[in-house]
């Protein structure tokens, strides 16, 4: 049985233009695989860390905000910590409601100032010129993050160990917290935060001895961020912009072989909202990554993700031309074992880190699947158009109605109509039907899974008000 994917032979215009597309679309999935491959042979690899210490190092812990203070993750990080740290509450809040909850935690440090300049990048460049010099480490926490116990003196116990002299930055690894995935959509696509970060992260620490921070719950030497400059205040993206910095600077980070706990976007609404800020803010930051003095596992490190990004219109363009082209449609998918079996590696792949739960992960994979393609449109637009603004992400749910669902996910109706209609002229093949059939679905798809996986939250932080950014957080 012929491959007709593989073993190719262009004739045409559109054969040409179909088969040039996919080229470009396997470059990540071959980096999927590879990461794949490398995490079953190899299980991975513990940095060293010291036994005991002779001395307490010095420790701040961060916990960033900007009118979204969570207060479970402030309360919950204070009750695990059981290394003598200082807590420290940076924030530019602005609405009252939100600095009173800051400021009912008095047993933390509290830091603000006049000035918004810079957003989180800013205020810990500030925080660390009046107060950084009284500490050997710090670690920065998102307002929907927070610590497990035992990570920081684990983080320490490694950083103190002298042949990770060059590591700048300890990265833990990801887990959504139950508590923080207060709706079934949280519950079941957050799921996959916690398979994900534990096979191409470790995998490409072990490849290129490095890998990127990714903001929050990653332990910081205080010497090492002065030493690269501080934080970069003028691009969106600071964790991977701080990565590119301390590479330059001769500084190292890494993943280590334990987790902190973050929340996940509540609804499909707030992911996409979040996505697209995602993508706009690494598209940002690629003109850094040509600067001659970054190192190739940096590059390859940060360019991971807007790969993933970047496929997405090239896939959409491969649909659209299969829906309208009758020859993109019988080259498109001759083999649909081949077809599904693409897809179903590009799903499954994590099943190897979700031994044990089976029907959870299966849950997770059929959900993801609907919303990872659906959101294509989202992302392409995204990374073609549109400027990067930052704004805080929504930390409270709400439900849906169904004439806002619909109204949300008109674009994405328009989409999944069109290839149903094409599916019904087009349908030649199995594996043609096959590939227009899971996208037409999924955009279908689109209003009912953001109808039927958005709830009330029993929790709710602080409601935000528009940001005036004249005012100070004291006003």
């Amino acid at each position: 049985m012929t491959v007709e994917w593989i073993l190719v032979a262009p004739t045409t215009v559109v054969d040409y233009a179909y088969y040039g597309l996919a080229a470009i679309a396997f470059l990540p999935f071959a980096l999927l695989l590879t990461n794949f491959l490398y995490h079953f042979v190899y299980a991975g690899e513990a940095l060293p860390r010291v036994s005991r210490n002779e001395e307490t190092p010095r420790v701040a812990v961060l916990y960033t905000t900007y009118n979204d203070i969570v207060p479970y993750c402030v309360a919950q990080t204070a009750n695990a910590v059981e290394y003598p740290v200082d807590f420290w509450m940076l924030s530019d809040s602005d609405v009252p409601e939100a600095i009173a909850t800051e400021l009912s935690f008095d047993d933390w440090r509290h830091f603000t100032r006049e000035t918004t300049r810079g957003g989180k990048s800013g205020i810990i460049n500030d925080w660390l010129g009046a107060h950084g010099e009284k500490y050997d480490y710090f670690i920065t926490l998102d307002a929907d993050t927070m610590l497990a116990p035992g990570n920081v003196t684990r983080l320490v116990a490694h950083a103190e160990h002298p042949d990770n002299a060059d590591i700048g930055i300890f990265q833990l690894l990801k887990e959504v917290h139950p508590k923080l995935a207060t709706t079934p959509f949280a519950r079941i696509i957050g799921r996959g935060v916690k398979w994900s970060t534990r096979i191409a992260p470790p995998v490409m620490k072990l490849v290129y001895r490095q890998n990127t921070y990714w903001g929050s719950g990653g332990l910081i030497r205080t010497d090492a961020v002065l030493d690269a400059g501080g934080y970069d205040e003028e691009l969106i993206c600071e964790d991977f912009v701080l990565t590119v910095k301390f590479d330059k600077a001769g500084w190292r980070a890494v993943v280590v072989d334990d987790f902190s706990y973050e929340g996940f976007p509540l609804d499909l609404h707030a992911l996409r909202v979040r996505t697209m800020r995602w993508v706009r803010a690494n598209r940002q930051m690629l003109p850094i990554l040509t600067d001659s003095d970054v190192s190739a596992g940096t590059r390859l490190n940060c360019l991971t993700p807007v790969m993933f990004y970047a496929v997405t219109p090239i896939l959409l363009s491969m649909v659209l031309l299969a829906a309208v082209e009758s020859r993109a449609m019988t080259i498109a998918a001759p083999n649909m074992v081949f077809a599904g079996g693409v897809f179903a590696f590009i799903f499954l792949h994590r099943s190897v880190a979700a031994r044990g739960v089976v029907r959870q992960f299966l849950t997770t994979a059929v959900l993801e699947t609907l919303v990872v393609l659906g959101m294509s449109l989202r992302v392409t637009a995204a990374l073609l158009f549109g400027t990067m603004t930052w704004t805080p992400s929504r930390k409270t749910s709400r439900t849906f109605t169904w004439t806002e669902s619909i109204r949300k996910t008109i674009p994405e109706l328009g989409v999944g109509l069109f290839l149903l209609v094409a599916l019904s002229y087009r349908f030649s093949t199995p594996s043609g039907g096959f590939l227009l059939g899971l996208w037409a679905v999924s955009f279908l798809s689109t209003p009912f899974v953001l109808r039927y996986t958005s709830t009330s939250a029993t929790e709710s932080t602080p409601r935000k008000t528009p940001h005036n950014p004249n005012s100070g957080s004291n006003e």
